[in-house]
């Protein structure tokens, strides 16, 4: 939907059946199964429980990365295809809240919004923070006292977020630790690159061994190197490098290990794993008509993956309410750009003339670059001369 912000058509109006779909969540996951299904012509309704909808978008990317109002944008377009309707401030705590409504259909959506810890650091610690938490505070524009020292444990995309975040706020020291080595980090590359930059130090293949406290805060972490490590049913276990204890103090402790959906026995569907909606191939939950998306069913992936959910949820829900389940869409019509040129002055000199005249000559000819399927063929390697050229359907690449 990116396009439609660019000046170009926007969707048309949408025909509505009939049928009502309730979607509690407004995050990618939500909100694009919200657009499938108002564009196949069903009344949706998305219930968010915070003041804006977007979810991760809006409160868990750092605004220097995403700013709010690209979010927001987007959102209002899917609200002008027509058949979409979004309630914020709405939580709701069970699918029998919706009851009494006559809907036709149920997508949970509410994603993995509550932080994980370790078993053994569990307590609340004032100056302990779970990453979703301080991520939403950053994102409302909030400051926390951090203090003059920061540790982030865990390393992956989440958990550098958290370090440059803090580091954006002033911090002096700011530190990432994960039992990961550096080539085996879950991070991108280019965050570690621009961690490292930012003078973030990165403290791999080390574990967090104990908290000591003064009072009810985090004072110090001990550490220790390890060779390896794996989970298995019996929990974490770990191959220790002997002789490798430090110990560090820190002013604000960030966990960064995991996150788990708010759910419980009380909403009204089979959990597996105590908070994790359990569906079948179909993404249905043992309640009829109630399906589930996103990170409530397999827990926190990337925002492609929760909007590929979003979308599969669509394609069911559709074939569950009679539909043929065909979401299809061209996003870009195809059409031939051949800019006409015309006269050029200096023709019968030695000038160029394989210019455009103008700016929305050259624009024109350039999308053509978004129409081309030999982008699907065509693999990236090293080096050019390493390169084995062919013909592709008459072309060649």
């Amino acid at each position: 939907m990116t396009r439609l912000r660019h000046g170009e058509k926007r969707l048309s109006k949408i025909n509505l059946t009939g049928k009502k779909v309730a979607i509690i969540g407004g995050g990618p996951a939500g909100m694009t199964a919200a657009y499938y299904l108002a564009k196949k012509g069903y009344e949706t309704e998305v219930y968010e429980r915070r003041a804006r909808a977007g979810g991760m978008l809006s409160y868990g990317i750092p605004k220097y990365r995403l700013p709010q109002y690209i979010v927001d944008n987007e959102i209002e377009i899917l609200k002008e295809i027509g058949g979409i309707k979004v309630y914020t401030n709405s939580n709701i705590k069970s699918v029998d809240d919706l009851k009494g409504k006559n809907y036709d259909a149920i997508l949970i959506a509410i994603g993995a919004t509550r932080g994980k810890r370790p078993p053994a650091y569990n307590k609340q610690w004032k100056n302990a923070l779970d990453a979703v938490d301080f991520c939403k505070m950053a994102c409302e524009g909030l400051t926390p006292k951090l203090g003059d020292t920061v540790t982030v444990y865990g390393g992956g995309n989440v958990g550098f977020d958290c370090a440059r975040t803090a580091k954006k706020m002033g911090v002096g020291t700011v530190r990432i630790v994960c039992m990961e080595a550096r080539d085996k980090m879950l991070a991108d590359p280019e965050e570690i690159n621009s961690a490292l930059e930012e003078n973030i130090e990165i403290l791999t293949s080390r574990v967090i061994t104990n908290i000591e406290e003064s009072g009810d805060a985090v004072k110090s972490l001990s550490l220790s190197s390890i060779k390896s490590f794996k989970f298995t049913e019996n929990g974490l276990e770990l191959d220790m490098e002997e002789n490798s204890a430090m110990t560090l103090t820190t002013d604000t402790l960030i966990f960064a290990t995991g996150q788990q959906p708010e759910l419980d026995d009380s909403f009204g569907i089979e959990l597996v794993k105590s908070s994790f909606a359990k569906v079948d191939g179909m993404m249905k939950t043992n309640r009829e008509g109630v399906f589930a998306a996103g990170d409530v069913i397999y827990g926190t992936k990337s925002v492609v993956d929760a909007i590929a959910s979003g979308r599969q949820a669509a394609i069911n829900i559709d074939k569950y309410l009679g539909g043929d389940g065909n979401i299809e869409e061209t996003l870009f019509e195809r059409e031939k750009l051949n800019p006409r040129i015309g006269t050029i002055d200096g023709f019968s000199k030695l000038a160029r003339i394989d210019h455009f005249k103008n700016a929305c000559d050259a624009n024109a000819e350039s999308i053509r670059c978004l129409q081309c399927d030999l982008r699907l063929d065509i693999q990236k390697v090293k080096y050019w001369v390493d390169a084995h050229f062919k013909s592709v359907k008459g072309v060649i690449k």
